[in-house]
């Protein structure tokens, strides 16, 4: 489903996901806060490795990026 199908078959899921990306939820899945509070142990782990390659989806590398540039959520 694209974001122009969520925005016309699920306006109001589309507009709280646009009023607060962090925290939001889509119905089943997890929020970006949700996928770092999953991701700390790892967080944790990575900080201690030299190089690191990470292959994993969208959501998770926006998560470390975040983390690892300092970017408030």
């Amino acid at each position: 489903m694209t974001y122009d199908d969520i925005e016309t078959k699920h306006p109001a899921e589309f507009q709280a996901r646009a009023k607060d990306k962090f925290n939001y939820r889509y119905p089943g899945g997890e929020s970006y806060k949700d996928i770092v509070a999953r991701l700390e142990p790892i967080i944790i782990e990575m900080e201690r490795q030299r190089n690191i390659l990470v292959i994993s989806h969208q959501a998770v590398i926006r998560c470390l990026l975040g983390f690892f540039l300092g970017t408030p959520p």
